[in-house]
Formats: C-alpha cells, structure tokens, sequence
C-alpha cells in the first residue's frame, strides 16, 4: 500500500454570485424568460432560479481563500495491491513432464482531488487479474518433442467517481438522462461546466 499528499487550487463562483449578485459585473445579465431584459442592478431573485440550478450550485463548495483562485483543499490518495503466484511441476517419467501456474492480483485506490480538484468528487479505482497456464512435454525421442500449453487470462478494471452510489440526477429533476439509476456505476454528480470557474461533478472520463 503506498499514499501520497495531493493539494489543489482552484476558482469557484464567489459567495455574491452564489447569491445571485452579478452586480460587480460590467455586462448586463439578462433574463431570457422576459424578453432578455436585463435584471435590475444584475442581481438575478431566487425566485427567478429553478430547482436543478439551485442543486448544481450548491455542489460547489464556497471559497475558503482570498484572491484567485479561492479555494484550496489537500487529502490523501492511497493505492494498495495484493498479489500472489504459485507453480507446481510433476515429472511423470523419463519422457512426461508437467507444469501449472496461476497467477492473481487485485488493488484500487482512492484519489479525493483527482476529478475536479474538490473534495466529494474524487475517482475510486479498482483492478484485478488472473493468469494461469498449463504445459504437457512429451519426448517421442532425442529429435521429436511435443509441447500442448493453454493459458487462461482476467482482466477487471473500474474507475469510478467518488460518489457513483448517489443519484444526483434524478433527485434534481434533471431530465434527458434516461439511463441514469438504472445502469449500474452511472450515477453520481453531472459534470457542470461553468466558463471562468472550475467544473464541479464527475470527472471527464467518469460514467
């Protein structure tokens, strides 16, 4: 088992913009159910906001640093393995000979800050093999040997976001993703991507 000290800095929404005061903003911020007026003084009510976007936002967490960027976190990502093999031989006689070998490892880990850099959306890995082969040697004489092997291989490899057990989904009313609380290992925070912020929620290469 071997860990490691991961640390991260990133930019999240301030805590004005969580409260929907885009008033230090230069740009109008405009209501798109009004005709795209703009919002007096930039500042969208809550009663403006929808359930799913009131959930997606409060999966970011709120900045703890001053400056940009304004969130910093450290955990520790540990991966271990296990492995063992064995081998037995058995000469029948003079010209009969036999060997078996199998082969078995399994390990995983867990990385807190390797999907987005924020606690609660970390990866879980997960992996494991098994090997084994069979070999009959038979000597017909000093020119004719015959050899038969078979082997026999595993492999099993998951990665998984942190929080894959929980239905995010479904529990906001987010529509369109039919497969998700259904198909095993694919639920878990959505990716959201806001530009000038970090995103929040699985990783890219997540379920």
């Amino acid at each position: 088992m071997r860990g490691q000290q991961d640390a991260s800095r990133v930019v999240l929404p301030s805590a004005a913009f969580r409260a929907g005061d885009f008033s230090a903003l230069t740009a109008p911020v405009r209501d798109p159910r009004n005709g795209n007026t703009p919002f007096p003084g930039n500042r969208i009510p809550q009663a403006a906001w929808s359930p799913q976007g009131t959930g997606l936002l409060a999966l970011y967490p709120l900045p703890n640093v001053a400056g940009v960027p304004n969130f910093t976190a450290s955990a520790a990502s540990k991966n271990e393995a296990h492995q063992f093999m064995t081998r037995g031989d058995h000469r029948f006689s003079a010209k009969d000979s036999f060997y078996l070998v199998y082969e078995w490892q399994d390990g995983g880990g867990r990385s807190p800050l390797a999907g987005v850099g924020m606690p609660g959306f970390g990866t879980l890995s997960s992996s494991g093999t098994q090997h084994s082969v069979a070999n009959w040697t038979h000597i017909f004489s000093p020119a004719w040997i015959a050899e038969v092997r078979a082997g026999f291989s595993r492999l099993k490899v998951l990665n998984l976001q942190e929080d894959y057990q929980v239905d995010v989904v479904n529990r906001l009313g987010i529509l369109g993703l039919t497969d998700v609380g259904k198909t095993p290992f694919n639920n878990g925070s959505p990716r959201v991507v806001v530009a000038g912020f970090n995103a929040v929620g699985g990783g890219a290469n997540q379920p």
